[in-house]
């Protein structure tokens, strides 16, 4: 079984996508809950949801996360002409006080920005990624078009 705790960066203008409450983020993510995903709403300011499945790895979470943004985004009335990104992490090390994010479960960063390429250069993605175990992170892009 993989969790996933999921945090929203939201990088685009409001006109291409409006901003989500944390909640209607979670929302997202509910048609997943008939594919037997279990998607609960954290209340933590940073890690916004939880969603598990039993059968699922993370990398394949992460992609079915960023397919459901972009459709709902579209069910919703938004023209996705901008990129989707899912970054995970497992965590390995001790938990943090107060953080919700467990050793084994996965911290995933939800991103919506007009370029995606730009967006993981500008954090360094490639030498964040380099530091962990290869099967301790994952990248998802879905550029306008995919």
């Amino acid at each position: 079984m993989a969790t996933l705790l999921l945090s929203h960066n939201h990088a685009v203008p409001l006109k291409q996508a409006p901003a989500l409450s944390p909640e209607d983020f979670t929302e997202l993510f509910r048609s997943l809950e008939a594919q037997g995903w279990e998607v609960v709403h954290l209340g933590h300011p940073h890690w916004i949801s939880k969603v598990s499945h039993p059968d699922q790895d993370a990398a394949s979470m992460g992609q079915a996360v960023a397919e459901a943004l972009r459709s709902q985004r579209r069910t919703h009335g938004c023209l996705v002409d901008y990129a989707v990104l899912a970054l995970g992490g497992r965590k390995d090390g001790s938990g943090s006080s107060g953080s919700p994010l467990e050793p084994g479960c996965w911290g995933v960063d939800v991103v919506e920005t007009p370029n995606g390429q730009v967006f993981l250069d500008s954090i360094g993605w490639t030498a964040l990624s380099a530091a962990r175990p290869s099967d301790g992170v994952f990248s998802v892009v879905l550029e306008p078009g995919d």
